[in-house]
């Protein structure tokens, strides 16, 4: 891939024939906490393929965004036992099991009040229960990252 300082530079190469159709060139960017674009060159043009390169200022700014939704708090052991899912199964509207080959269901996982837990991965079902079993709430879709 040929790297351009910018996108003008880029487009006299493909103007003097230097490029040919469906070549992707990175072209430093000027947008703000990006630092290089990817193009591919089609119908005589050149045309953002939508991957970036982000800066290390960019970079910085999630951690940051990270510690911050996260409390600052040090990542913990991960709570969830894989060994003790249910492949299979997904917590349905009434807290129980139900049969769906697309999901897995994972055994209870004791959390405190007050607390902010952040997933790794999107969670489909949700569902909280008291110290009895009884189910207190059902939450759909979450989105991982999300506290």
């Amino acid at each position: 891939m040929q790297p351009y300082a910018n996108k003008e530079k880029a487009m006299a190469d493909l103007v003097a024939g230097k490029l040919s159709e469906g070549d992707r060139v990175s072209v430093r960017s000027d947008e703000g906490g990006v630092w290089i674009d990817e193009y591919v060159v089609a119908n005589g043009g050149l045309v953002k393929t939508g991957k970036s390169l982000i800066t290390q200022q960019a970079i910085t700014d999630i951690i940051q965004m990270i510690y911050n939704d996260t409390a600052g708090q040090s990542h913990g052991a991960n709570l969830f036992d894989s060994d003790k899912a249910k492949e299979g199964a997904f917590i349905n509207e009434l807290g129980g099991l139900s049969d769906n080959a697309a999901y897995f269901a994972s055994d209870r996982i004791p959390v405190l009040g007050n607390e902010k837990y952040v997933f790794s991965i999107n969670v489909a079902h949700l569902a909280f229960y008291d110290i009895n079993g009884n189910m207190l709430s059902r939450l759909t879709g979450i989105i991982a990252g999300q506290p």
